[in-house]
């Protein structure tokens, strides 16, 4: 089959033979990428959610100890919300997080 083609296509051939799994890797290298940067966002807007409630958390605690007024527990809650809420629909915590305000106020 090989000697009825012509330089050109034999090239084109094995081109396109070599190619092919070339391709194959690529778009599964891609896809794998593409899957660890949704991956490394989540993390991203898991780690603000954190960081946002370990300030919380303590003053809760505190206010349940009495060394924190009721103010500093509402004020920590203001500042908390507006992170929490902003990235609760998207890591599936708008639950949790309802009910943590509810059990906080």
């Amino acid at each position: 089959m090989l000697a009825r083609l012509g330089l050109v296509q034999k090239f084109s051939l094995i081109m396109v033979i070599l190619m092919l799994p070339l391709g194959v890797v690529g778009w599964g290298y891609m896809s794998s990428a593409a899957a660890d940067r949704a991956f490394t966002a989540k993390e991203l807007q898991g780690a603000d959610v954190l960081i946002a409630s370990v300030d919380l958390v303590e003053t809760a605690v505190s206010q349940r100890s009495g060394t924190a007024s009721n103010a500093d527990l509402a004020r920590a809650i203001e500042l908390a919300a507006p992170v929490i809420r902003s990235r609760a629909n998207s890591l599936g915590i708008s639950g949790e997080w309802a009910r943590v305000k509810a059990a906080l106020d």
